[in-house]
């Protein structure tokens, strides 16, 4: 019984320590839906969704439309119908939130996807 239990004690413990997200989400699933923030007191909403479509509403309700893909770097890279170039941006999840941050969006002068996108996004409900 103790060779069983010197066997079992070191499996136990490479169990507690796994880096799998105990909710099962992947970062990539887990960006999947409808998120909201605040700017200058407006609400915007991104939906991303989950066949590599997303929608960003404005506070007017304008909305662009375009695809997202997170890539090999593990950044998470926008391409839409406004803006001339694709961006990239570093994302991480803090306490249920999407933090978002430009890592490289040389959009024209007249696209300011960086400055909407950048910041922190609450989750408003589950995407398709």
């Amino acid at each position: 019984m103790k060779k069983l239990a010197v066997l079992l004690i070191p499996l136990m413990l490479a169990a507690c320590t796994s880096s799998v997200d105990p909710t099962g989400e992947t970062p990539e699933s887990a960006i999947i839906g409808n998120w909201t923030k605040s700017i200058f007191g407006f609400p915007y909403n991104v939906n991303f969704r989950g066949d590599g479509r997303y929608e960003f509403v404005t506070f007017d309700n304008v909305v662009i439309s375009g695809t997202w893909l997170i890539d090999s770097q593990k950044r998470l890279m926008i391409a839409d119908n406004v803006c001339s170039f694709d961006g990239s941006y570093d994302y991480e999840f803090v306490e249920g939130r999407l933090l978002l941050s430009v890592f490289d969006d040389v959009a024209t002068p007249s696209c300011s996807r960086g400055e909407f996108l950048s910041g922190t996004w609450t989750r408003n409900g589950i995407g398709v």
